[in-house]
């Protein structure tokens, strides 16, 4: 059958979609955004079964995309899926390179996603329940949005900016002082970064 004439999902997507509890009119507006037919196999399923919010289990659906794709769609979906109690995150940042991977659960905790991706650098004293913590203690200076999250890094965006930003770049070297040592050279430059590009990153080597 031509791909062209499908106007619905493959079987297995939505079955992939009912686990996680994920409306199959998500992924058809995606894939109609990118001229990706509709009966095209897609997504990726993964499970993970750690303890969230009392919850034995958070189904994540993934999906690959291009750099620029990826940006489109998380500056596109971030928000309004928000509002529907979805995360969706870059769960791989290949920087171009190769292509990214955009990941969606549900949940109305951002960082859930933080928990869900195993976010962890032990070996630079920065478990997952310090970056967990420092993330949550930030949100009385600032307003952000979780945009992405690995094994080995988290980004987000503001959404209103910290009053002290040189302050916020120290607190951001003290959890990961790769993002300063490797990047910028210093908190001021750092603080520039930020406020040119109304984001904030954390990554450890």
């Amino acid at each position: 059958m031509d791909q062209n004439n499908i106007t619905e999902l493959p079987e297995q997507e939505k079955k992939f979609l009912k686990e996680a509890e994920i409306g199959e009119d998500i992924i058809l507006d995606i894939k109609k955004s990118f001229n990706i037919s509709p009966g095209a196999n897609f997504l990726i399923p993964s499970l993970y079964t750690g303890k969230i919010n009392s919850k034995n289990k958070i189904c994540r659906v993934s999906f690959k995309a291009t750099k620029a794709a990826a940006d489109q769609i998380l500056s596109k979906y971030l928000k309004p899926l928000r509002e529907k109690g979805l995360l969706i995150f870059r769960s791989l940042n290949n920087y171009g390179y190769d292509s990214d991977i955009i990941s969606l659960f549900k949940s109305n905790d951002q960082l859930d996603i933080v928990r869900v991706m195993g976010t962890d650098a032990s070996e630079a004293f920065a478990p997952n329940e310090q970056i967990l913590k420092d993330l949550q203690e930030w949100t009385k200076l600032c307003s952000y949005l979780i945009t992405g999250a690995s094994k080995s890094y988290v980004e987000a965006i503001f959404e209103k900016h910290p009053k002290n930003m040189r302050k916020f770049a120290s607190l951001i070297k003290d959890l990961a002082p790769d993002v300063i040592e490797q990047g910028p050279g210093s908190i001021v430059k750092y603080a520039k970064e930020m406020k040119e590009t109304n984001s904030f990153y954390l990554w450890w080597d």
